[in-house]
């Protein structure tokens, strides 16, 4: 993963867990969020980042933070000027704007709902 940061948002990861699940999130685990990093390629990379996991991998791997999705190359003209998570009624919304102008959606329910289970 190599790619230069141009913008980011932090949101709480158990906000967006909640909204997705349709549950009240009891055992919240302190300093984990959802992360949203915008690129001069014009993608944008959402992450779940948890402040506390410093332990590598068996492998020597580094789990943290977990990349969860990010956008198609060649989907937005120019860089990612601004991005934003957005959690609204049963859905996690990423918005993105680029240099251009171009604004664009993204629905992050399911991804949610799938790191839930991971």
């Amino acid at each position: 993963m190599t790619f230069t940061p141009t913008c980011f948002h932090l949101n709480d990861y158990h906000t967006a867990r909640a909204a997705v699940s349709g549950e009240s999130d009891n055992l919240r685990t302190p300093h984990l969020y959802l992360l949203a990093i915008g690129d001069d390629q014009g993608q944008a990379h959402v992450f779940k980042y948890d402040k506390n996991a410093t332990s590598l991998k068996s492998d020597g791997e580094n789990p943290n933070p977990k990349e969860l999705a990010k956008t198609k190359f060649g989907m937005a003209y120019g860089a990612v000027t601004s991005v934003s998570l957005i959690t609204k009624n049963d859905s996690v919304m990423m918005m993105v704007g680029t240099e251009s102008g171009e604004i664009m959606n993204y629905c992050l329910k399911e991804t949610i709902r799938d790191s839930i289970q991971m």
